[in-house]
């Protein structure tokens, strides 16, 4: 390879990661590389709490400094929260469309079921009807 032919090479190679510069820099007018942008990671309620994925599926889309454009963040975490999870938030925001609902609508929806707030009676209730056993275990003899 020539000079000549690396100094092309290497603009195209720059094209890809640079913004267009024919658009404003708004986030609405920014253009993105989307092939540059894996998906994140599906979202797996046994590893982890929903909050702590939120907050890292928002620190992923601010590292790839997209997290100013809502529709594209609405776009990622359609395609990254997993096919389990995809199928719970279209019964969750039926009868209309997932595409209706803004990236921080779905966020909320989905916290409100996979958080749901705990009822603080119950949870006393549960409390109380555990009692110790031999060897230290704790048995529940509340059945919900």
């Amino acid at each position: 390879m020539d000079a000549d032919q690396f100094k092309v090479f290497m603009e195209e190679v720059v094209k890809q990661f640079m913004p267009n510069p024919n658009v404003s820099n708004g986030p609405e007018n920014q253009m993105y590389n989307i092939s540059n942008i894996q998906p994140f990671e599906t979202f797996d309620a046994e590893k982890e709490n929903f909050k702590f994925y939120q907050q890292r599926f928002e620190n992923y889309l601010k590292m790839k400094n997209i997290f100013s454009n809502k529709n594209f963040c609405h776009q990622m975490l359609l395609n990254s929260i997993g096919s389990t999870h995809f199928k719970i938030l279209v019964a969750i925001v039926a009868p209309k469309e997932i595409n209706e609902f803004t990236y921080d609508q779905l966020m909320k929806k989905l916290e409100e079921y996979l958080c749901p707030k705990v009822n603080v009676l119950v949870a006393q209730h549960k409390f109380l009807s555990l009692y110790q056993t031999k060897g230290n275990l704790y048995q529940n003899t509340w059945h919900s």
